[in-house]
């Protein structure tokens, strides 16, 4: 029934801190490496090149709580995400809990990838657009990436 959408949530609110800090941090950190070795004219690889890694380094978190979410959705036998987690190691092993990782990566990367080209071009629009030295403040990059966010939704 409809209560069955929501089957493996848990599993999905457990990951989502992680995969969110490990999603930033690895944004940041290749951006950081790549951005001084680059010309101005080519920051836009090493963003693009970010979100890409980004999005690689999320998956190993990412594929297997979408894994366990889906046993949780489909009415499979297990009454929590820790059962579900448990008979799928059972089963198949770990490779069980990454058998759709190339369908995540392929969809996840080139998202990350547009996400970020566009939240840093759209940055460096406001940007220039303000008067000379200005900074954007965290209010003002946090709306950007809503905006992306629920743009990337639709």
């Amino acid at each position: 029934g409809v209560l069955g959408l929501y089957g493996g949530l848990a599993s999905k609110i457990a990951c989502s801190a992680p995969i969110s800090a490990i999603y930033t941090l690895t944004y940041e950190i290749v951006k950081g490496s790549l951005l001084p070795t680059l010309p101005k004219d080519y920051h836009s690889i090493a963003h693009c090149a970010a979100g890409g890694c980004s999005s690689i380094a999320t998956s190993f978190i990412f594929t297997p709580s979408e894994c366990i979410k889906q046993q949780m959705q489909v009415g499979s036998q297990y009454q929590n995400c820790w059962k579900a987690l448990v008979g799928c190691l059972q089963r198949g092993g770990i490779a069980s809990l990454y058998a759709g990782w190339g369908a995540v990566l392929c969809r996840n990367i080139p998202h990350s990838i547009v996400k970020f080209y566009a939240y840093e071009s759209l940055k460096q629009f406001l940007l220039n657009a303000s008067p000379a030295n200005a900074k954007l403040n965290s209010g003002q990059t946090d709306q950007l990436l809503l905006c992306l966010q629920i743009h990337s939704m639709l």
